[in-house]
């Protein structure tokens, strides 16, 4: 089951989309070795966007499975494109998902995600995944609930 419709997003539905992934992973816990999960939690959706997937809308957002307890752990996503040069870089996150604040052009990228110790060490990495931007895609900026309220 995908936690992502194959629609256009709108930012009501995206930020619902990233509650939920939100919720998805803090419900299914992690066990007691910090690190990315190597197998799909109970009740947990699946990391997105999925390997080699095609997205029509730009930015996607991003959830992951914890890599430790929430407050013991903070991820930074990072995407690069395809020649390895890095396009984005997320301040350091407490929760697995994540929008980019800005538009990525249509094209190839890889996105991995690190997860660092409460003293900014690298606890562990997920492998690197790709995904393309389609033709055309639907650019959708993120736009920060406080902003929009």
């Amino acid at each position: 089951m995908s936690c992502i419709p194959k629609r256009k997003l709108t930012p009501r539905t995206l930020l619902f989309v990233i509650a939920l992934a939100w919720l998805s992973a803090h419900v299914a816990g992690v066990t007691s070795a910090a690190g990315f999960p190597r197998t799909h939690p109970d009740r947990a959706c699946y990391p997105r966007p999925l390997p080699d997937e095609t997205l029509d809308i730009s930015p996607p957002g991003f959830c992951w499975w914890r890599a430790g307890e929430r407050g013991e752990v903070r991820y930074r996503l990072r995407i690069t494109d395809d020649t390895g040069r890095t396009v984005y870089e997320s301040p350091l996150l407490e929760d697995p998902a994540h929008a980019p604040d800005r538009v990525l052009a249509q094209g190839s990228y890889t996105w991995t995600v690190e997860a660092l110790d409460r003293n900014g060490r690298l606890i562990d990495m997920r492998p690197p995944q790709k995904f393309t931007i389609a033709e055309n895609a639907f650019e959708q900026q993120w736009i920060p609930p406080e902003k929009i309220l």
